[in-house]
């Protein structure tokens, strides 16, 4: 299992579905960006973040490598607070 459906798992058991938009490098030194939100059943959207990366090989996979890690620290953050 990718990183990306693992993603998409994790939120469709929190009635969520994960969108985003990419934006192409339009040169080697431009960045890649990824901008995140996740959208409720109702269709209302929920702004989460754009991550931008400078990766020429697979700028995708490392973006949705960064947004799990970033998934997961915001989940040990909000025990930490309980």
């Amino acid at each position: 299992m990718n990183v990306e459906s693992t993603i998409n798992t994790i939120l469709a058991r929190r009635g969520y579905i994960l969108k985003y938009e990419e934006t192409p490098a339009s040169s080697p030194e431009d960045m890649y960006e990824l901008k995140v939100w996740v959208e409720d059943r109702n269709g209302i959207k929920y702004d989460y973040r754009s991550i931008y990366v400078r990766d020429t090989t697979n700028p995708k996979k490392k973006a949705f490598n960064l947004l799990i890690d970033q998934l997961i620290g915001s989940y040990y953050e909000s025990i930490k607070k309980n």
